[in-house]
């Protein structure tokens, strides 16, 4: 037989309905439409042809009609149950699909509200098909559209104490097994991968065991079952060990049979299972925040702030790298001056100073004493600032006590466990770890000094010359790299980080710490021609000879610099005199 088309069985039935309706009435992802096909999935894999009214899985190589179709995608077992299945949801009338007249009831189960009153039922006949019915206050009426689904047996189940164990079953068949032993017990109509939210909502408070009937069906139930209660959190598990016992499809009531109604070792068998840490995993992941990424869009996120535009976050651990005596101390007081002017309290601990030292460079940065910074020289204490474990009590006590915005740590080894050998950083990665986590929970930023390799060659990148492993350089959120610029105090700025873009800045030295300079041709001018630059950005289309009188220098000296201005492309000259670019 062709796949492409309908199947025998669905052809001895009347057609129910267009194969388009049931697509969209199984809410099928359309991947695309044309006069003559859909395609169905991500990548279109399941075909529906408009021309024959059937389907085709490329991928599973399987076709039919639209009953087959409902069955492939597991609504339904065979075509009767596919059938009622449209019946249900109104695609088709009841007289399209009229059971034989062989067939005959075997079995019904009435479902009830919360107050004990019909809702619906499930009625089982004797060649093994199943029909759903809804009370109507006078009679049952086939279909059960839009009619409440509560699960079996509620208002029993409300009325039994909410420590006893509750048991989901497959079945109305094994439920009312269990009830017959005094179990709390319940299932959802329709049978497997049928179990709803709305039946879910009136378990809370709760534990509850799955019991899986043994075959692949079953097993799929029991997980869907699982992933709807703990969706709100119910306490639950499934209870797989009783399954050992079960043949192939074997349910609660052959395990009973087998066992010659054992109930109370069944009890033993869930009592034991419950004891199991079964949802350690669940518990542990709800510690964390995580989120899907709707939910993360949608999230109204505050921007990220900054205590030294560009460089310096307001929250996490940066680093200042560079070799020695190339002004990492001055840098770290400069930076620490921005934050002040912003009314941002700083922390500095100077571990490798002194007070006198200490005392000396702050006048030297600071024409006035500056508001906001607490110093910690640690050369001039009777007590050593701690390392390793007690250094994070230290720093914690230090956020908790002053509150600062910035805690500067000059230099990181004077925090590091002692044990450690100062040539080999590679060991310390955890401690800059637990810097970094004090940082965020005291949302702080934490700016440790370190060093670079004595040795470096032109080819390495400023995060390669930084002494340590690159575990370091990964753990740390921003780290800015001082390069010495040959001949002169200036330096250069490596940034890079997490949140920063990365850049390279110029660090112009001003005999009292360091200019910051976006520019890196500003930052190269001498001191006469950065005045003239000046000048002529303050006062655009200023001439040769007012820019002689202003600066005291002679036409020939201003002539070059003017010159040298422009061949840096700073400046361009116009009929009525020059301007900044």
């Amino acid at each position: 037989m062709d796949q492409r088309t309908p199947a025998a069985g669905a052809k001895t039935m009347i057609a129910p309905c267009k194969i388009t309706a049931a697509a969209e009435l199984l809410d099928l992802k359309i991947f695309s439409k044309s006069p003559s096909e859909w395609r169905i999935g991500n990548k279109g894999s399941l075909s529906l042809d408009l021309n024959k009214d059937c389907f085709y899985d490329h991928e599973h190589s399987k076709g039919g009609g639209v009953f087959d179709l409902i069955q492939h995608l597991g609504r339904a077992s065979n075509a009767q149950e596919a059938a009622q299945f449209l019946e249900d949801n109104g695609l088709i009338e009841n007289k399209r699909c009229a059971l034989p007249k062989s067939k005959k009831p075997l079995r019904e189960h009435i479902y009830v509200d919360g107050s004990g009153k019909n809702v619906r039922k499930s009625v089982k006949y004797t060649d093994g098909s199943w029909k759903q019915f809804r009370w109507t206050e006078e009679s049952w009426k086939p279909g059960v559209k839009g009619v409440p689904n509560p699960p079996y047996g509620l208002y029993r189940l409300l009325n039994d104490p909410e420590d006893y164990l509750c048991f989901i079953f497959e079945g109305e068949k094994d439920v009312e097994r269990a009830w017959k032993f005094g179990l709390s017990a319940t299932c959802n109509s329709g049978g497997a991968n049928n179990w709803k939210t709305e039946q879910s909502e009136w378990l809370k408070d709760r534990k509850i065991c799955i019991v899986p009937d043994n075959d692949e069906a079953g097993k799929k139930h029991a997980k869907s079952v699982e992933h709807s209660l703990k969706k709100l959190e119910i306490d639950c598990f499934i209870l797989w060990e009783y399954t050992s016992d079960l043949p192939e499809k074997g349910d609660f009531s052959d395990w009973m049979d087998l066992n010659n109604n054992d109930y109370e070792g069944f009890l033993s068998l869930a009592e034991q299972a419950a004891k199991r840490p079964a949802k350690s995993a669940t518990q542990f992941l709800n510690k964390f925040n995580i989120l899907d990424a709707a939910a993360l869009a949608s999230m109204q996120l505050p921007p990220l702030k900054f205590l030294c535009d560009k460089i310096l976050p307001s929250t996490g651990l940066a680093m200042l790298a560079g070799p020695p005596k190339a002004g990492k101390s001055w840098q770290v007081l400069c930076m620490a001056k921005d934050m002040l002017k912003a009314g941002k309290p700083v922390f500095y601990i100077a571990a490798e100073d002194n007070n006198r030292r200490l005392q000396e460079r702050i006048n030297s940065v600071f024409i006035t004493p500056p508001e906001g910074l607490i110093c910690h020289a640690g050369l001039s204490q009777d007590e050593a600032i701690p390392r390793g474990k007690n250094a994070l009590v230290y720093l914690q006590e230090i956020a908790t006590k002053y509150l600062p915005s910035c805690i500067i740590i000059d230099t990181v080894e004077c925090v590091l466990n002692p044990s450690q050998n100062s040539k080999n950083y590679d060991v310390s990665v955890t401690e800059y770890a637990a810097l970094r986590k004090l940082a965020a929970e005291e949302q702080i930023a934490m700016l440790v000094v370190h060093h670079t390799k004595k040795k470096t060659e032109v080819s390495q990148s400023p995060l390669e010359q930084i002494l340590g492993s690159t575990g370091i350089t990964a753990t740390v959120e921003t780290i800015l790299v001082m390069e010495n610029v040959i001949g002169k105090k200036d330096r250069k700025l490596h940034v890079t980080g997490k949140d920063v873009e990365q850049n390279e800045f110029y660090l112009a030295w001003n005999g009292a710490g360091y200019d910051f300079c976006e520019d890196a041709e500003v930052a190269g001018l001498g001191s006469v021609q950065l005045e003239v630059y000046e000048l002529i950005k303050q006062y655009p289309r200023c001439s040769q000879g007012k820019l002689v009188k202003m600066i005291g220098k002679d036409q020939g000296q201003i002539s070059k610099i003017l010159y040298a201005l422009q061949d840096k492309d700073l400046i361009m000259k116009l009929e009525q005199g020059y301007v900044a670019k």
